[in-house]
């Protein structure tokens, strides 16, 4: 009996210190993984996104044939700050499509492209999502939220009688293409076409990507608390809002683009994914450009001069006063571009750049949906 009670503890006894030495640095690397991950989270996601800038105003002033109008509505406790986009022909709409920004982005960037598809007939809706440009909130909150945000605003969107009759089609980019085909996952929707660009099929996936553009390798350590932050600020449910899924829900039809040469969302781990799943199904449509582009819709060299000019002036000291107050290296602040003028009128040209090949790809689809649509008589 005494020897049966002695040999539990001499196994614990028998513990080499070297055994204790591995038990703690185990200890210390999972806390490291951990803090490094929460970290790099609070960076992407507690904090806001990109504010407003002038070029909205830019935009309408270049073009004046483009009507606009202004909405809100809320998601989550926080107002979403909208736009309602049409050419000012008085023609009939051919349908409505909702576009859907990404991540580091608002909606001023997806003003070129609606413009290019309001000029061919259709009405467009876009919006700044949570935490970002015109909307209130003072964080992002996290990838799922863009799901969230979609669904509440093709609630406001179906409510109003005059939008709700017209066929709905949603485009969406990077995390917009995400959320535009996961949007299915909270609730049914009448859409009738989807364009997803250099999108990922789950919120899981689209941090693991940021994680290994930053550390490589060991992206894939740092990522495996990810799913716990993900529970903690979305609950369980998040897991379940994948692109996949949504895209089952769903029997429109759907074009999925994305880059070979994506440098932000690598090609094989996630444009593969969803090809993989829905290959087959003929509602689907897949297209591989070619060329190192996340931001589809925009011409590769010029979205690589638009992301030299942003960098410049991030690192200009003075860019939080304004671009006109912002002087250029070696100048004073005398010096200093007038407003409208260098790094401001650059930039914003160059925003007003299209990928029209690409753009009049997505038009031929949106069109091609709309003809199997019946036209209200409303509209």
């Amino acid at each position: 009996m005494t020897a049966i009670a002695v040999a539990p503890v001499a196994a614990v006894l028998a513990v080499t210190p070297a055994a204790v030495l591995i038990a703690i640095l185990a200890a210390a690397l999972v806390a490291v993984v951990f803090a490094i991950t929460f970290r790099e989270y609070g960076k992407v996601f507690r904090v806001r996104g990109k504010e407003a800038s002038g070029f909205y105003e830019y935009f309408f002033s270049r073009c004046p044939e483009l009507q606009k109008e202004p909405f809100s509505c809320t998601s989550g406790g926080e107002t979403l700050s909208g736009l309602r986009l049409w050419h000012g022909s008085g023609s009939p709409a051919k349908g409505l499509i909702t576009i859907m920004h990404g991540y580091g982005l608002n909606m001023e960037h997806y003003l070129p492209q609606a413009g290019y598809l309001a000029r061919a007939g259709f009405q467009i809706i876009l919006f700044d999502g949570t935490g970002v440009g015109r909307s209130t909130g003072s964080r992002i909150l996290g990838l799922p939220q863009h799901v969230n945000d979609a669904s509440a605003v093709l609630d406001y969107v179906l409510s109003i009688p005059g939008l709700a009759s017209l066929p709905l089609m949603l485009y969406g980019h990077s995390s917009g293409g995400y959320a535009v085909c996961a949007v299915s996952c909270k609730k049914e929707y009448p859409i009738k076409a989807i364009v997803s660009a250099a999108a990922y099929n789950d919120a899981l996936g689209g941090m693991k990507a940021t994680l290994k553009r930053r550390y490589g390798i060991m992206g894939n350590v740092l990522a495996l608390p990810l799913a716990a932050f993900l529970r903690a600020d979305f609950g369980w449910r998040a897991a379940g809002l994948t692109a996949v899924r949504g895209l089952r829900l769903t029997g429109c039809p759907v074009l999925v683009v994305h880059s070979e040469d994506d440098p932000v969302l690598p090609f094989k781990e996630h444009f593969e994914i969803i090809r993989g799943a829905m290959a087959g199904r003929p509602n689907f449509r897949f297209l591989a450009t070619r060329g190192e582009n996340h931001n589809l819709g925009v011409p590769a060299d010029i979205n690589s001069r638009v992301w030299r000019l942003n960098k410049q002036i991030r690192q200009n000291p003075l860019a939080g006063q304004g671009l006109e107050d912002a002087p250029l290296a070696g100048q004073s602040l005398e010096d200093a571009p007038l407003a409208g003028q260098g790094l401001e009128a650059e930039l914003w040209e160059l925003q007003m750049a299209l990928d029209e090949g690409l753009m009049a790809c997505f038009l031929e689809f949106f069109e091609q949906a709309a003809d199997g649509c019946p036209r209200p008589v409303d509209a």
